[in-house]
């Protein structure tokens, strides 16, 4: 076309130029946002544990339990498009509080702190004690608060009574023993 090649046209007023291709039209879509860990923002703690320790035996081990434990937790939540050609993701936004009040349940071990009193002719001090036989003619137990006779039953193995509306148990530790007739007498502390 050009007169170097036999054409009528002038050298240099033809310009072929590659053509660029079209950019790719960007498709972004809402994609699965990702959550970080939760994290315990506060404790609130437990109340009500079960049984009470003043309804247990003073110093006596035992297992509280409770449903009423809470705490308060925190993560976030950060929104997210996918563009579908490349599947790159980008950020939305700014990240977003969740929160959330957790109850739950638990166990733990307490000491028993019912009062408890023990007391045989100490002084003039009045009687306190409970004591239980041992032998079958004489299986029974015996409980005196003040140097008052509250309860005589048979059962030497029981550990506790209510009389009057007061809940009576007997102590965990032996303070003395005795033997009469073949029977072994234990004496333990009053808990009340």
């Amino acid at each position: 076309m050009e007169q170097s090649k036999g054409g009528v046209l002038p050298n240099g007023s033809i310009n072929i130029t590659p053509k660029t291709p079209n950019l790719p039209v960007e498709n972004w879509q809402p994609a699965e946002p990702l959550y970080s860990e939760w994290v315990t923002a506060n404790d609130n703690g437990c109340y009500n544990w079960a049984p009470d320790a003043s309804t247990m035996l003073k110093d006596e081990p035992f297992n509280q339990t409770t449903t009423d434990c809470s705490h308060y937790q925190t993560r976030t939540r950060q929104d997210r498009e996918q563009e579908t050609t490349t599947l790159e993701y980008r950020n939305v936004g700014e990240p977003t509080i969740i929160g959330q009040n957790n109850t739950y349940s638990a166990t733990r071990t307490a000491t028993g702190t019912a009062s408890c009193s023990y007391s045989r002719d100490v002084n003039g001090t009045p009687d306190t004690y409970w004591y239980a036989g041992t032998d079958s003619s004489k299986d029974e137990y015996l409980v005196y608060v003040n140097g008052v006779e509250i309860k005589a039953a048979n059962g030497s193995n029981r550990t506790g009574f209510t009389l009057n509306g007061i809940t009576y148990r007997r102590g965990v530790t032996v303070r003395s023993s005795t033997t009469s007739e073949y029977v072994f007498y234990r004496y333990y502390d009053v808990c009340k």
